[in-house]
């Protein structure tokens, strides 16, 4: 749990710092623009690592807690395992109808 408040944490405060920084350059002339440029896109890349750890983190979570509620082949547990790193796993339909909410975790990490 810790892990996950820190990563949303995290990001909050880099979303937030990207709108802040942004609106502090609004209007103003465009000096140092590289640098503007870096810092933001900076800001959205810790934003999206952020938001994606704790999107896997949460999956993570979820998976064991319906491997230990129902039963599945041992397919689709594999499937369910290996479905962040391979789409094809998403063709699995004991997966897909059964862990519905680690489907859709992985399809939002994905």
């Amino acid at each position: 749990p810790r892990t996950a408040l820190s990563l949303f944490l995290i990001g909050l405060g880099c979303a937030i710092g990207q709108h802040v920084f942004y609106s502090m350059k609004d209007g103003t002339l465009a000096e140092h623009q590289a640098w503007t440029i870096r810092i933001g896109t900076g800001l959205a890349y810790l934003l999206g690592f952020s938001m994606a750890a704790l999107v896997g983190i949460s999956r993570d979570q979820w998976v064991w807690r319906t491997l230990r509620t129902r039963f599945f082949p041992l397919k689709s547990i594999d499937a369910l395992f290996g479905v962040t790193s391979n789409v094809t796993c998403f063709l699995d339909f004991n997966m897909v109808r059964h862990a519905k909410v680690s489907t859709a975790l992985a399809a939002l990490k994905w």
